[in-house]
């Protein structure tokens, strides 16, 4: 991860990582079904946890701007919000979502890890 700095600055808490409110809600549904064991799902989210991240609320102007985005470029309207977020906050949303990635890149304030 060290090569891979906005990688590295989340998994380290350096700067201010911002994070919409229900994320970790989603991080565990995804942790739940990519790992059954339950020691490994509680340290994944004890570490998210302890990483500080400042916790935002979406505001009803991101859910029409998610819409719009969702509609207009076939996505989900679960990425579509943090990315609409991102866009209203002028922050950078990082995805590991080539497909999403790849639809809505000319949007700006995105970057795809792991490439």
């Amino acid at each position: 991860m060290e090569g891979n700095k906005p990688a590295h600055m989340i998994v380290t808490g350096k700067g201010k990582n911002h994070i919409p409110r229900f994320a970790l809600i989603e991080v565990a549904n995804g942790v739940r079904y990519a790992n059954k064991s339950e020691f490994v799902f509680e340290a994944i989210l004890k570490f998210l946890k302890d990483k500080k991240f400042i916790e935002i609320d979406f505001e009803e102007n991101d859910l029409i701007k998610a819409s719009e985005i969702a509609l207009a470029l076939n996505t989900t309207v679960y990425d579509a919000l943090y990315h609409a977020m991102a866009i209203r906050l002028n922050h950078t949303f990082y995805t590991l979502d080539a497909k999403y990635y790849a639809r809505t890149k000319q949007l700006g304030n995105i970057v795809l890890l792991g490439q």
